[in-house]
């Protein structure tokens, strides 16, 4: 409430200052209230004076302390003003703002995001603070963009309805929203944590997906719970933005998910630079707490996570391994995830109520040391099970998936402490976060190479626990050379075939027609092949040294991505990876002389290798233990050539483009 400022030696009147019945100034002051300002690393006292002139004009001014004591806060009136005794006015005036100034008003801080105010841990945004009691509006930051969409329910109906809504209108859709919806806990909790518990929980999420599919929207619906104006616009930042923006933006995020926003193959050079400068600036600024870049001199915390959204990502190591990764294509495609982004979209206060209620109970918890110790513990438990040893920068991924799930905690831990237990049990809540989170774990470690170290270690094991057999060419005449159907042919048990010069296969008539090249081949039977590679992950997965899942994304698809084996492309498009080859099958049947063994050519898939893959290098070719013949399958023998020369005729292309 305002407060006309009463001087010692003036009399006061509605719009001057008074001495002995004559009017010795222009003006009244009111005192209006005293706001801290946050500056630097300390707090300045600013006093809010509205100026009420003769004329009848009003005017509200803002003084500092050292206004005060100088009078330069004189100079801050815009208007003419009439003070004939200076020095005695002044010194009534420090008098007179010393006296109403005991109790501070406002307090305006730099940043949003965690802090103490006045010895109490807040959550500071633009338009209030979130408090353990609730959400005080005396305590704003300067950040005009840092705006609280909803209200921190009042009481347990409210909440119970709150989370009702919420858990069941993400239970319509997709598993995949709950790690943004982490994500938006992680950045909100990452500076009380920090400071608190002294844990570094921090990460950035790539929403990956084909243009259309989602992705900026539900970033936007799920992973924030603020907005920078009345219309509830949210602030996204383009990847083509300019660094020093990009810097400053994620500064003064804090608490509040920074987004960068629509990353694609930019057409020209200059754009696309742009863009994997913003990229690599946000994933490191994120993953070691403060900006990678400085400007005047200062290097800023950053006190939030990043949420990047585009439909191409560049496949580096050093940036994939400080991001974890989700594929959104096709998400809207789905008519229930459609619905479920079209309810949160129709009502935007649910998620921001949920985290502002949730950051309010977190407020509450850091002040019990046991719900500290407990924390912490959970913390350690998580980040001690380390596996997965055999994928790159394995360490980041544990990490990074421990920071969910220690999310995932506190989420049901404020679950637990507001009775709620039952709305989430309905919504399977806990059984859904989990797989997603299972989920982003596979995709990124795929993203990292997990998927392809683990074949390529498959592969040579196989190679050594497999006998390859090398095919035998057999010299009849001084210029030509006979070959058998036994040495060139599958048998039923077999898995790989050597082959060190296929040009000779061929009659030397038909040599003159066909392109071969005289290298050696490795021919493999495809079904077999597969199913011990994907035995082998299998193994892998029980071990702990791949995420579990990797087997069923395992097909002849990747293994051509590779380059482990060849292609042969069709005439409508795509590719076809397996051709038939050759097979002796023997089998004994009853005649009148008896059992007899009966030799029959099938025909079988089979792929070809490339020996050149380093998988290749080790491999031990052995001899077959028994004589070559023709068995009773001599006037077949033809066919079954035929089907071998017909195997390597076709042109083999290896593929140039990894697919994502």
């Amino acid at each position: 409430m305002e407060k006309k400022l009463h001087l010692f030696s003036y009399e006061c009147s509605e719009m001057c200052y008074q001495v002995g019945g004559k009017s010795v100034t222009n003006f009244c002051l009111y005192y209006a209230g005293t706001v801290m300002r946050e500056v630097d690393v300390t707090w300045e006292p600013v006093y809010c004076l509205r100026v009420c002139m003769s004329s009848g004009k009003e005017h509200l001014i803002e003084v500092t302390a050292a206004n005060v004591n100088t009078g330069q806060w004189v100079g801050k009136i815009p208007d003419i003003i009439f003070l004939p005794e200076e020095r005695r006015f002044f010194e009534e005036i420090k008098a007179a703002i010393a006296h109403e100034a005991h109790e501070v008003d406002q307090w305006i801080t730099k940043a949003s995001g965690y802090q103490l105010v006045d010895g109490n841990p807040v959550f500071v945004l633009t338009n209030g603070a979130i408090s353990a009691n609730g959400f005080d509006d005396r305590i704003h930051c300067r950040c005009s963009e840092k705006y609280l969409i909803g209200d921190i329910p009042r009481g347990d109906i409210e909440r119970k309805d709150l989370a009702t809504q919420l858990f069941g209108i993400l239970a319509m859709g997709d598993i995949i929203v709950y790690p943004i919806l982490l994500l938006n806990i992680m950045s909100a909790t990452r500076e009380i944590l920090a400071q608190e518990l002294g844990l570094e929980i921090r990460t950035s999420l790539w929403l990956d997906g084909s243009r259309g599919s989602g992705k900026t929207e539900v970033a936007k619906t799920l992973g924030m719970f603020t907005c920078e104006n009345a219309r509830g616009d949210k602030h996204l930042t383009s990847a083509t933005e300019r660094p020093r923006a990009i810097v400053e933006q994620l500064a003064s995020s804090g608490g509040v998910t920074f987004i960068l926003d629509d990353v694609k193959k930019e057409n020209s050079q200059r754009q696309r630079e742009k863009s994997r400068i913003a990229i690599d600036i946000v994933l490191r600024s994120v993953y070691q707490g403060s900006t990678t870049e400085c400007y005047a001199g200062i290097q800023e915390k950053v006190k939030t996570c990043a949420i990047i959204t585009g439909e191409y990502l560049e496949n580096s190591g050093s940036q994939n391994a400080r991001l974890l990764y989700c594929n959104m294509s096709g998400f809207l495609s789905d008519e229930r995830n459609s619905l479920m982004l079209q309810r949160l979209q129709e009502k935007p206060a649910i998620v921001g109520s949920f985290i502002a209620d949730f950051i309010s109970w977190l407020l509450q918890s850091i002040v019990c040391p046991d719900w500290i110790d407990a924390s912490r513990k959970i913390w350690e438990k998580l980040w001690k099970e380390r596996t997965y040893n055999s994928i790159p920068d394995t360490h980041r991924l544990h990490d990074a998936k421990s920071m969910l799930q220690f999310c995932e905690y506190l989420l049901l831990e404020y679950v637990k402490s507001h009775d709620l237990q039952e709305i989430a049990k309905d919504m399977n809540l806990k059984t859904r976060i989990d797989s997603s989170i299972r989920r982003v774990e596979e995709s990124t470690a795929i993203l990292q190479g997990a998927r392809e170290i683990a074949v390529k270690k498959a592969i040579q094991e196989i190679l050594q626990e497999q006998c390859i057999y090398r095919c035998r060419y057999i010299r009849k005449f001084h210029s030509e050379y006979i070959w058998y159907s036994t040495e060139f042919c599958f048998s039923e048990t077999e898995v790989m075939l050597y082959i060190e010069s296929p040009e000779k296969i061929f009659l030397r008539g038909e040599r003159e027609d066909v392109e071969i090249e005289s290298k050696p081949r490795l021919v493999v039977r495809s079904d077999l092949f597969l199913q011990h590679i994907k035995q082998k992950v299998q193994s892998y997965a029980e071990r702990g040294e791949i995420p579990c899942g990797m087997v069923s994304k395992i097909s002849f698809r990747m293994l051509a991505d590779m380059h482990i084996i060849y292609v042969m492309q069709r005439s409508e498009g795509g590719y076809r990876y397996s051709k038939d080859y050759p097979m002796i099958r023997t089998s004994m049947v009853w005649s009148e002389d008896g059992v007899e063994a009966v030799s029959s050519i099938e025909s079988v898939g089979a792929i070809e290798c490339n020996m050149e893959h380093p998988c290749f290098e080790m491999i031990k070719v052995a001899e077959r233990d028994f004589e070559s013949t023709n068995l009773d399958i001599r006037k077949k023998e033809d066919d079954a050539m035929k089907i071998v020369r017909k195997f390597f005729v076709t042109k083999y292309l290896a593929k140039e483009e990894k697919s994502k």
